[in-house]
C-alpha cells in the first residue's frame, strides 16, 4: 500500500468520524457514547469507500455494507454504553447521507420546470432523474443497512 493511499483512506476515516461526531453532538448524544459514534462513522464509511472503489461495487451496495456494519456495531455496543443502538447507529450513517446527488437532482428538476423548450430539455430530465433515484437508492441502503441486525439477529421471536 502506498503512503497516498494510505493518506487518502486515513483522511476518509477522519473526516467521516468528525461528521459522525458532529451529528452526535447534534442529536445530544451521550458523552460516553461519542468515541464509539466516531469509531462507527468513520469504519462504515471507509468501508464504503474500499468497497465502492478498490473492489469495485456499486456505490448504493457499497453504501448497504457500510450502513449494516454501523447497524452490528451499534447493537454491540449498545449494551456496554447502555443507551440504545439507534443512538450509536445514526450518527455513524449520517456520512454516507448523498447530499450531492440530492441537489443535482433538485437542481436538474428546477432546470427542466424553467426550460422552455421541450426537445432541449429532454437530457436535463434524464440527469435530474438519475441523480434522484440514486439518491433513493442510496439512502434506502442506509435505512435497510440499519435494520439488517435487527432482522438477522436481534428480533424477538414470537412465544409460542
Amino acid at each position: 500500500m502506498t503512503l497516498s493511499l494510505a493518506l487518502h483512506l486515513f483522511e476518509d476515516f477522519f473526516w467521516s468520524a468528525i461528521d459522525a461526531t458532529g451529528f452526535a453532538l447534534l442529536f445530544n448524544v451521550p458523552r460516553k457514547a461519542l468515541l464509539t459514534c466516531a469509531l462507527l462513522g468513520g469504519i462504515g464509511h471507509l468501508t464504503r469507500t474500499i468497497t465502492h472503489e478498490f473492489i469495485p461495487l456499486d456505490l448504493a451496495f457499497a453504501t448497504l455494507i457500510g450502513s449494516t456494519i454501523i447497524g452490528f456495531g451499534g447493537h454491540l455496543f449498545a449494551k456496554p454504553l447502555k443507551t440504545p443502538h439507534t443512538v450509536l447507529s445514526v450518527p455513524g450513517v449520517i456520512p454516507m447521507i448523498p447530499g450531492t446527488f440530492a441537489y443535482r437532482a433538485m437542481i436538474g428538476f428546477l432546470r427542466f420546470s424553467q426550460s422552455t423548450s421541450a426537445t432541449g430539455s429532454s437530457p436535463i430530465l434524464v440527469d435530474a432523474t438519475s441523480f434522484a433515484v440514486r439518491t433513493i437508492l442510496i439512502l434506502s441502503a442506509i435505512a435497510v443497512g440499519i435494520v439488517i441486525p435487527n432482522l438477522l439477529i436481534f428480533r424477538k421471536r414470537p412465544v409460542i
